[in-house]
């Protein structure tokens, strides 16, 4: 397509949120040198483990880094490996040897005055004065050694918050805790102790992130805990991140201006309160009257004094500070519930009474409480709710909070496929996994158009209209393989075997026993029809999509009986996986490079979308959308594409049936209704539904077992035509758009194409762009649409699919007015392909004087027969015929599969008075041929530029010949040419011919 001003941004496939996240904690501590006599080395090391607890406790918290650990006990044996390596740590335990810890401290800090040095010692009181105190102390801090290995992990991490913070807060607007106390054995223990619960909060916060790449991103959103141990060090932290603190934990006394003041900590508390009202204060201290103070400052308290100090640490830092529930409460301070997760506090937001969420909101606790959980996307965009509607009620500040919370909720978990959980359907993704392995070619085409969407199209873009995927759940290729492997039927589908006996064979087959109680679970959460659809490894490959060669299946899903539910979704499954091996996808890979045996399948379930009607389900209308035209019509251009519509389900198009066909960026350009005879025998008549409770079933084996085909009265009848249909006055003999009046109806659009009551020209556009940019090469894509009531139309756009598609692929120039069209057997304007074969001998063809439409079914059996016998030989043909080729529609030509044409090397379909049907674009037939290049010539009998010489057929002796259908053969071979710049060509008949 055409770039317009939106292409030139590149698109993204990371949010900007994501991209801040990776930009986060740039300061890693990946080195660490200890510098400790060989005992204290062995003490730490736990007999020969102190590696292995680092790696596993930063394994296990997904930080996707682990600090690597080297041990000196020599001084000079220190400053070389520092000099070698330049470690981003030096951890120091003196011993006797104080003065060389000192001395390697104080080269480290002369050689990397930013490397951080700390001292960690196993007392305090010989190591205060001197050297050890004051501005001569070549150490960042001072630890108690508390005889736990995990202090060496609280000791790196301070390191890093210390570094960190303030890119952080810049970058994402980060809230960190602040300690400020000034006695090492105590802020040793506070280090321990609150990096200990905040890790535990990580650890719960990051089981339930389903992907290993998102529990790593969301572990840089740790709360970085800051550290000061006299009141200017707390003072210049204020004045730099005072407006973005979480939290403060403060002794009353400590240094300031060199002595001890007690009352430091509650003029640090009045000045933390100046710069950030409201903010959660602990005091800790020893003093007779500090929990009176700490009453007066609103502030929590806890004793150093206390037998449970550490638990009373671990408690406050849950309750008050937000690393624990959320407390939902009345003014009076009474619970009305505690919720421990984010989805919890979501589910309650909308619950309980409208008082108690908004004053959580309005006290600002629940977004201090969500950045405490990693959430700093949602807290911002309350808080924005709160300032833009602060003088809104309580219910209408609670309605525009939720809405917000939903929207969050939908856009940050788009494009992300994970694990399937038992709380699929409680939870927010809209794309699950059952399996280890791949989700195919549909699958990942579907995953990764998603997360393209999630982070470059504007949710407000179309007022009302979502743009989404429908939720799925994908079976991966393992599930597959092991399936194979169990019921050992590998062998059995690769012999030579009719298609039924192959579904019959799997059909009695069972699932592994290891996903079915997943699949029943989320059978027993939806109760909308399904859509079972295949996704193989090769399928939507970039120049082999494999489009409609393997099965779908949909299913009402609406049976009282839960056992018979499961059983049709079992079958569905099994039938999607047999299709594997069907004659069809035998025939196709075998005409690629691959073989049968190297595929895989991948099993998607999908909601349809639509509404019930009755017993008939089906959305308002499906799609399918090219961002390439092959036969572009007035001004517009290949790069412009083409779009394909109909009402009900996409089947009718897929399959080549009527629909109509328009450019986005030309939407009221519609040739097929060029007059108003056009209109009536050019457009759709009948629409395809998912047929519910009391429909005729087919048999299991029947890919449309449950499908159901209806006429437009039905449509009209259920409301789904209002905004699709004209009106034909015969008594003017014109089209009327809409259905008010009385007379026959025709699926026009009008009211969305001309009168734009719905953007689906605009979104269509978009979207065709923005797949192709994405994918680097034209794309088709299928979706969805449920209009709404209300104006402006509401509607949920549903993109079911996009692959890539074949344009003109290769370089080859043909010029065709050098060639001799005195010659032409076949000459046209509208031609796939690019290149000259001159393979072909064979010549099938349709006897002009015997088609009759309501016979192409038989038709299509003898081109079968003829395939069969002309592939066996590897002998390709031209076959030419009447209308569409492969429509499912037998009025709009022979309803052929690829199967029964394996063998050909090109294909003509002409048009004939009566039968004036443009060739489908939109048909999986379409895609497939294209793709294997197949020469594709359309002979309209109303261009005189184009035509097909049936009077020269007809006077070849007839190598076999059927009473619709008539093989040639010619000693010489055929010129199949084809200008694939201009879409133009010619079939040449052979020097010899007369």
């Amino acid at each position: 397509m055409r770039p317009e001003s939106s292409a030139s941004v590149p698109l993204r496939l990371e949010g900007e949120h994501t991209r801040r996240l990776k930009s986060l904690m740039p300061f890693r501590v990946g080195s660490v040198l200890l510098f400790s006599s060989v005992y204290d080395y062995f003490v730490l090391e736990a007999d020969g483990r102190l590696n292995d607890l680092l790696g596993a406790a930063y394994s296990r918290r997904n930080y996707g880094y682990i600090p690597e650990l080297d041990h000196a006990g020599d001084l000079e044996e220190a400053k070389a490996l520092f000099g070698e390596r330049g470690h981003d740590l030096v951890i120091c335990m003196p011993g006797p040897g104080d003065e060389d810890a000192l001395e390697l401290a104080m080269a480290v800090k002369e050689a990397s005055p930013q490397t951080p040095v700390v001292a960690l010692v196993h007392d305090l009181p010989d190591k205060t004065g001197g050297p050890w105190s004051g501005a001569s102390c070549p150490f960042d801090r001072v630890f108690i050694w508390l005889g736990d290995g995990e202090t060496l992990l609280g000791i790196i991490q301070l390191a890093e918050d210390a570094r960190n913070a303030a890119h952080d807060t810049e970058k994402l607007g980060l809230h960190d805790l602040l300690l400020v106390e000034g006695d090492a054995s105590f802020y040793s223990r506070y280090l321990h102790r609150g990096m200990e619960v905040i890790r535990e909060q990580m650890g719960a916060i990051l089981q339930r992130e389903e992907s290993l790449a998102r529990r790593r991103l969301k572990a840089r959103l740790r709360p970085k805990v800051l550290m000061a141990c006299s009141a200017e060090e707390a003072g210049e932290i204020l004045q730099t991140h005072g407006d973005h603190l979480l939290g403060l934990i403060t002794s009353l006394g400590f240094a300031r201006e060199g002595r001890y003041d007690p009352d430091a900590g509650a003029d640090i508390v009045r000045l933390a309160r100046e710069r950030n009202p409201g903010l959660p204060v602990l005091v800790q201290s020893a003093r007779p009257d500090a929990d009176e103070i700490a009453r007066k400052l609103d502030a929590g308290f806890i004793s150093k004094h206390s037998s449970t100090l550490m638990a009373d640490l671990a408690g406050q830092l849950r309750e008050r500070f937000g690393f624990g529930g959320f407390r939902f409460a009345r003014e009076d301070g009474s619970t009305v519930r505690r919720v421990e997760n984010v989805p919890a506090a979501m589910l309650a937001a909308e619950k309980l009474p409208a008082d108690v969420v908004a004053r959580a909101l309005r006290s600002r606790d629940l977004t201090r409480w969500l950045r405490v959980h990693t959430e700093l996307e949602l807290a911002g965009r309350l808080e924005e709710v709160l300032e833009e509607h602060a003088d809104d009620d309580d219910v209408e500040l609670r309605r525009r909070a939720f809405a917000e919370m939903q929207r969050w909720r939908e856009e940050s978990h788009r494009g992300v496929v994970v694990p399937y959980s038992r709380s699929f359907y409680e939870s927010w993704a809209r794309f699950s996994r059952i399996g280890s392995g791949s989700a195919g070619g549909k699958g990942r085409g579907l995953a990764f158009i998603d997360r393209v969407l999630a982070n470059n199209l504007d949710p407000g873009r179309w007022r009302r209209v979502s743009v989404t995927i429908p939720r799925t759940l994908v079976l991966t290729t393992d599930v597959f393989d092991e399936f194979i492997r169990r019921n050992d039927l590998l062998d059995y589908a690769l012999g030579d075997r009719m298609d039924l006996q192959i579904i019959g064979r799997f059909l009695r087959a069972d699932l592994p026993p290891t996903m079915l109680g997943d699949l029943r679970d989320f059978l027993h959460e939806v109760r909308t029809p399904l859509a079972v659809r295949s996704s193989s490894l090769l399928e939507d490959a970039l120049y082999e999509p494999f489009a409609g060669v393997y099965s779908t299946k949909m299913l009402p899903n609406d049976d009282p009986s839960f056992d018979t539910r499961f059983h049709h979704l079992d079958n569905a499954i099994k039938l999607v996986m047999a299709s594997t091996f069907l004659r069809d996808a035998r025939s196709y890979i075998e005409a690629t490079s691959h073989r049968v045996e190297e595929e895989k399948m991948a099993v998607l379930i999908q909601e349809v979308v639509g509404r019930r009607h009755g017993d008939l389900f089906y959305p308002h209308f499906s799609g399918v959308g090219r961002s390439y035209n092959f036969y572009p019509v007035g001004s517009a251009g290949p790069e412009d594409g083409v779009v394909n519509v109909a009402v009900g389900l996409g089947k009718t198009i897929v399959d080549g049936g009527m629909s109509l066909r328009f450019t986005p960026r030309y939407p009221r350009v519609l040739p097929q209704l060029g007059t108003v005879k056009d209109s009536l025998d050019n457009t759709q008549r009948s629409f395809w539904a998912v047929g519910l409770k009391g429909s005729s079933y087919g048999p299991p084996e029947q890919e449309d077992q449950f499908m159901v085909s209806a006429d437009l009265q039905r449509a009209e009848a259920d409301g789904t035509l209002t905004y699709l249909a004209s009106t034909y006055d015969a008594y003017n003999d014109r089209l009327r758009d809409g259905i008010q009046t009385a007379g026959a109806r025709v699926v026009t659009f009008a009211h969305i194409l001309k009168a734009k009551v719905f953007p689906l020209a605009d979104i269509a556009q978009t979207l065709l762009e923005m797949g192709q940019e994405a994918m680097g090469c034209p794309v088709e894509i299928e979706f969805a649409v449920v209009l709404g009531e209300d104006r402006p139309l509401p509607a949920d756009f549903s993109l079911l699919q996009i692959r890539p598609m074949v344009a003109q692929r290769g370089a080859a120039e043909v010029d065709l007015e050098e060639m001799d069209m005195e010659r032409a057997l076949v000459r046209s304007g509208q031609v796939l392909g690019n290149g000259v074969r001159e393979d072909i001998r064979d010549i099938v063809y349709t006897r002009p004087e015997a088609f009759d439409a309501a016979h192409t079914p038989r038709m299509a059996a003898q081109v079968e027969k003829l395939n069969g016998k002309l592939a066996a030989e590897g002998r390709p043909y031209l076959l030419a015929g009447f209308g569409r080729w492969g429509s499912s529609d037998h009025w709009l030509g022979v309803p052929v599969r690829w199967g029964q044409i394996s063998g050909v090397g090109a294909i003509v379909e002409a048009t004939k008075q009566g039968m004036n049907v443009d060739a489908s674009q939109g048909s999986h037939f379409f895609q497939n041929m294209t793709s294997l290049g197949v020469s594709y010539f359309t002979v309209s009998h109303a261009d005189p530029a184009s035509e097909i010489d049936w009077e020269w057929l007809d006077s070849l002796p007839a190598e076999e010949e059927t009473d619709y259908l008539r093989q040639v053969r010619l000693e010489s071979p055929l010129t199949v040419a084809v200008d694939g710049r201009k879409g133009a060509g010619a079939v040449l008949k052979p020097n010899s011919a007369e």
